[in-house]
């Protein structure tokens, strides 16, 4: 059954980074997938969250290689509301990379309320391995 993890820059207690107007935010957050823990479908990992107000510039996603065997593996990377809102189904963790922001209608995206970015396991590793997700998130307050 799918189920939801968060970074420890999540479950910090500390508020969102947040700048002045206009000023860019940069903010990178590891995760150390699991093979036996993490590997279901539909897992969501929160990664990074963005303040009431934030204005998505750019979102990177890098992995590890995260399979070993057959390419089934997927990742997707978006928010609480569209899982894919900044990086489409890509086959990243079948070999490691980056991805970066792949979907128009994430850049420039104002959260109305407190959110978080998460990268979503669109599809299982048929044979997982153990390794880390990145994501780092650009973003400015415009107000």
């Amino acid at each position: 059954m799918a189920a939801t993890f968060q970074s420890a820059r999540v479950t910090a207690p500390a508020k969102p980074a947040r700048a002045g107007i206009g000023e860019v935010v940069s903010v990178t957050e590891s995760f150390a997938f699991l093979a036996t823990v993490h590997n279901t479908i539909n897992n969501i990992f929160e990664m990074v969250k963005v303040p009431k107000g934030a204005v998505i510039l750019d979102v990177i996603l890098a992995s590890t290689d995260l399979e070993t065997g057959g390419p089934t593996g997927s990742l997707a990377v978006g928010d609480g509301t569209t899982a894919d809102r900044f990086i489409g189904t890509n086959t990243l963790i079948q070999a490691g990379g980056l991805a970066r922001m792949d979907k128009p209608g994430g850049m420039g995206y104002e959260y109305p309320a407190e959110d978080t970015i998460d990268i979503k396991l669109i599809a299982a590793a048929t044979t997982p391995a153990d390794g880390t997700l990145y994501l780092t998130v650009l973003y400015a307050m415009q107000k």
